[in-house]
């Protein structure tokens, strides 16, 4: 549900979005216990790349708001986190060293990239404090059903409350 969530900063919510539970997940990727799928073009600008982030690690932020931990799946939550970090570090940080050789590149990067993991962290668990009722309310609805369509999502995202820290991915 957090995944979902944050496609309220997507520039449109796509009409073919959808969470996926259990066996419905498993059908499109047998180590999953959850899915939310979407079809969005994939862009290589600033804005698309910081949304793209906090999408891939809000799930584990909000596993820690809901339950004060994390599941095994947001292992690799984190490792997309890394990479599309690297991409946008290395597009759009003049300080970030692509491929670093000495050590000081070495802290540099990891450096700019915990900045970047601490900056992105705050306002996702910021967004996802002011929407509990909301996570919860969506949560519950895709435990009964297992799946949700874009008509059964939708009608949540008028209740979300945008925080102005995060810019809708143009």
């Amino acid at each position: 549900s957090s995944h979902l969530l944050m496609y309220i900063f997507y520039r449109e919510v796509p009409h073919d979005i959808q969470i996926l539970l259990f066996k419905e997940a498993k059908k499109i990727n047998p180590s999953a216990q959850g899915l939310v799928m979407a079809r969005v073009p994939i862009y290589n600008n600033s804005d698309f790349l910081k949304w793209r982030m906090m999408l891939s690690i809000s799930g584990i932020r909000g596993e820690l708001v809901i339950f004060g931990n994390h599941s095994h799946g947001s292992e690799s939550d984190f490792q997309e986190w890394r990479e599309l970090a690297h991409i946008y570090l290395s597009n759009f940080e003049s300080q970030y060293i692509p491929q670093p050789i000495k050590t000081n590149e070495l802290k540099n990067n990891k450096m700019l990239e915990t900045k970047l993991y601490d900056e992105q962290i705050y306002i996702i668990d910021k967004f996802l404090k002011n929407n509990k009722r909301i996570l919860l309310k969506i949560s519950k609805q895709a435990l009964v059903f297992n799946k949700l369509n874009y008509n059964q999502i939708y009608p949540h995202f008028k209740n979300i409350k945008t925080i102005k820290k995060m810019q809708k991915e143009k």
